[in-house]
């Protein structure tokens, strides 16, 4: 938040009318500098879908190993543009390294949401266990969930 404030000064001169011309001191402005915005985000919401916006269509406790796609979608609050948001996925605490991704926001946004994805497209189902996923933006904020992935 700026704040302005404009300080006027005036000099009136009673007188005697013997010529003198009265000073108006010159106004001045402060202003004082305003934080930059700070990233913030939300909590990890899991789901099985996204909207047009990002913003997840159902929640979910847990996902069934039959599921094709998993969403973890965060929603992002004061992102400049450039922010890059970092995923890290583990699965029962060990990190997999391979399906570590990252997304780098466009445009300055007040909210929105940001979503990674993990899909599915092996002959087998995904293993049983706790998936987890930590996000980290370039500014330092994070954000971290686990969900359980079951075998019904």
């Amino acid at each position: 938040m700026a704040v302005v404030s404009v300080v006027v000064l005036a000099s009136c001169v009673a007188g005697d009318g013997d010529g003198e011309t009265p000073t108006v001191a010159t106004p001045t402005t402060a202003i004082e500098p305003s934080p930059a915005p700070s990233t913030q985000l939300g909590e990890v919401t899991w789901t099985t879908g996204i909207d047009e916006s990002g913003a997840p269509v159902d929640i979910l406790e847990e996902f069934s190993r039959h599921d094709l796609v998993i969403y973890a979608a965060v929603e992002v609050e004061n992102a400049p543009a450039g922010e890059t948001l970092s995923a890290n996925w583990s699965l029962d605490e060990e990190p997999i390294d391979a399906i570590d991704s990252s997304v780098t926001i466009d445009s300055e946004s007040e909210t929105g949401w940001v979503a990674f994805t993990l899909t599915w497209d092996g002959d087998s189902l995904w293993p049983t266990g706790v998936l987890g996923i930590e996000i980290t933006a370039s500014s330092g904020a994070t954000s971290s969930g686990e969900v359980q992935i079951t075998s019904s």
